[in-house]
């Protein structure tokens, strides 16, 4: 009897323990952030596609706030991200999306050369050269980071193709150089937090009254829309416009965070005769200084920005409002006809708000900005976002955008959903559907309506716009994917523009894959076709030290049918644009090598070559070098 009291109280002891054991196994889930993209691959929870469509969203200041965001951004099937919801979680969103991944002591630097563009022709090999650029036909860029404990520091120098190497005019020295210092507090519950100085960018809202850097652009799902504001943080990147420069920080006073920002710098500025829409963003310029137009541009702008701004965030939600105030001087020649007040100075006080979240099965985005002017009514000065997405089931997803921009709308930096680089004063609404018809078959649909009520010269422009789109994308297994996507936009006065793509994947390994795609576009009634065809082969392993990527295409574009572009986004070197026009092919390619002596070297080869009675090729090289200390 004592052997059995024995035997069952051991196996109450040991079933104890199981438990113990195993529920701990059971509720571990990883965060869906930027640095345990390797662990998910290695769990099998993510595709690398997946992984690798992450990595690029969280390079351009992304966030994942809520996991509803996943069926926007992985190419998985809904009922796939279902069942990664048990695994996945979303990080807390409180400073910790601003902090920055620093060592002890870090330092950095890169240097990147864009060789000059060569042309293989019936007369031999020379240099492209246009006879209007100034400067060298190549292109470089050096960056310097150090980062120790709370303190980070960074400078870069750079010079685009046909640029001199040294300016002279209004300014001496490089044509870009800048600079910059962040203090970031460690003790989160101190009231300053963070203090930048030098040049930084500020993320706020949806992008309708501050957004310095540069968005994802427009998509089929309403979710990869919505932005992820970061609030500050310091910049070293490319774009020699599209930043701010002077002093900004960030206090934390219960459970909101205050934003305050000043900025001075001379900017790059165009006639306003030069455009012949409204744009909201009033000053952007390509910041090229080539010829002699270009270089009369540069500098010539005094611009002023001063702005305080709360907000409060939590892991569902946020909110926030901002007070800006932004002014802008011309200088030389350009005071004549860049504004037109009498005292050439554009100035003016703009107040903003916006809010977003997850309710229930909604998600929701929404800014109201507005620019306080006595001359005009609220209505023509103000602009509004305004989007929800709905989850009926796991299965089915609606979504509504209505957009409404003022004619005299007016911001420096904004970056909103629009179908102009620059932002214009329109008015829009975006219908969208996103069902999963089976297991491995997904159906999106989406209407847009566009209207254009202001014009400066409404004959070159169409007052209104329809587009139509559907997309069907097919995922038999994470190693096969097919997607095919149709869309036909409708012109005022215009004939209807018809646009078709096919892209077909296969994943031979998790770091191997083979990618085709089709594209044609035309002009009803079918007059004239473009075609293009594209193949890429990319060998990427997220923990290797050699990765390499090559990308091959055929082009048909004639005369009088649309232009067509490719976007090939490119290891080490990003998304390169790509005009095609004419008949041709071009072949592009890019290797990234790690070294144990942390040294890591790019190169870029690009071939174009268009097919003519002269055929032409068109050669460029680029080479990129980082080494960290």
């Amino acid at each position: 009897m004592r052997l059995c009291y024995f035997f069952i109280l051991m196996t109450i002891q040991l079933v104890a323990r199981a438990q113990l054991h195993v529920l701990p196994m059971e509720q571990v889930t990883i965060p869906v952030v930027a640095s345990e993209l390797e662990n998910l691959v290695a769990s099998q929870l993510i595709s690398q596609q997946d992984a690798q469509q992450l990595s690029l969203f969280f390079e351009r200041g992304g966030t994942v706030q809520q996991l509803f965001q996943l069926q926007g951004l992985l190419l998985s099937d809904l009922s796939t991200v279902v069942e990664l919801c048990t695994h996945l979680f979303a990080p807390i969103s409180k400073r910790k999306q601003q902090h920055f991944s620093w060592s002890t002591s870090d330092l950095r630097y890169e240097v990147q050369f864009n060789f000059p563009q060569l042309i293989i022709s019936q007369q031999g090999l020379s240099i492209l050269k246009d006879s209007t650029h100034l400067g060298p036909a190549f292109a470089c860029q050096q960056r310097l980071s150090l980062s120790a404990q709370s303190w980070r520091f960074g400078a870069q120098l750079a010079k685009d193709a046909g640029e001199p190497i040294w300016q002279q005019q209004p300014s001496k020295g490089i044509d870009f150089m800048s600079a910059y210092a962040t203090w970031l507090n460690p003790n989160q519950n101190k009231v300053l937090q963070k203090m930048t100085a030098g040049a930084y960018q500020v993320q706020w809202g949806q992008g309708l009254q501050l957004w310095s850097s540069r968005g994802l652009g427009k998509s089929i799902d309403l979710l990869q829309l919505a932005k992820n504001p970061l609030g500050i943080k310091p910049y070293q990147g490319r774009d020699e416009q599209r930043f701010l420069q002077g002093v900004a920080g960030a206090l934390h006073i219960a459970h909101f965070e205050l934003l305050y920002l000043a900025s001075f710098k001379y900017n790059d500025l165009r006639p306003q005769l030069d455009t012949l829409q409204e744009e909201i963003n009033f000053s952007y310029t390509s910041g090229l200084h080539r010829t002699p137009s270009e270089i009369a541009k540069r500098k010539q702008g005094q611009e002023q920005l001063y702005g305080i701004g709360l907000r409060r965030k939590t892991n569902l939600w946020q909110y926030g409002m901002l007070v800006l105030y932004q002014e802008l001087k011309g200088r030389s020649f350009l005071d004549t006809i860049l504004t037109p007040s009498p005292s050439n100075k554009l100035a003016f006080w703009s107040l903003g708000a916006y809010a977003q979240g997850t309710w229930r099965q909604f998600y929701y985005y929404a800014e109201c900005a507005a620019v306080l002017d006595k001359e005009h009514s609220f209505y023509q000065s103000s602009a509004c976002n305004l989007a929800f997405v709905y989850h009926l089931d796991s299965k089915l997803e609606l979504g509504l955008h209505l957009r409404n921009y003022g004619p005299f709308y007016r911001a420096f930096y904004a970056n909103p959903i629009s179908n102009t680089t620059s932002g214009a004063n329109e008015r829009g609404c975006i219908f969208q559907l996103k069902w999963q018809l089976q297991k491995a078959l997904v159906l999106k649909l989406s209407t847009e309506y566009l209207n254009i009520p202001h014009l400066i010269n409404a004959q070159q422009f169409p007052r209104s716009m329809s587009e139509q789109r559907i997309l069907i994308h097919f995922q038999p297994s994470k190693k096969r994917v097919l997607s095919a996507q149709l869309a036909c936009r409708s012109l005022e006065h215009q004939r209807a523009q018809l646009r078709s793509s096919l892209t077909a994947e296969l994943k031979i390994s998790e770091s191997e894959s083979i990618c085709a795609s089709v594209q044609f576009n035309t002009i009803l009634p079918v007059q004239s076709l473009s075609r293009h065809v594209e193949l890429s082969w990319q060998h990427a392993p997220l923990s290797s030290v050699f990765r390499f990527e090559f990308i091959y295409g055929l082009y048909q574009v004639p005369a009088n049918a649309p232009l067509l572009y490719s976007y090939p986004y490119l290891l080490g070197f990003g998304a390169q644009t790509m005009l095609l026009n004419g008949i041709g092919s071009y072949l592009n390619g890019a290797m990234k090598i790690s070294f144990e002596s942390d040294w890591q070297l790019g190169i870029m080869v690009g071939c174009k070559q268009a097919l003519s009675p002269t055929s032409v090729q068109k050669i460029q090289g680029a080479i990129r070098l980082q080494k960290q200390f």
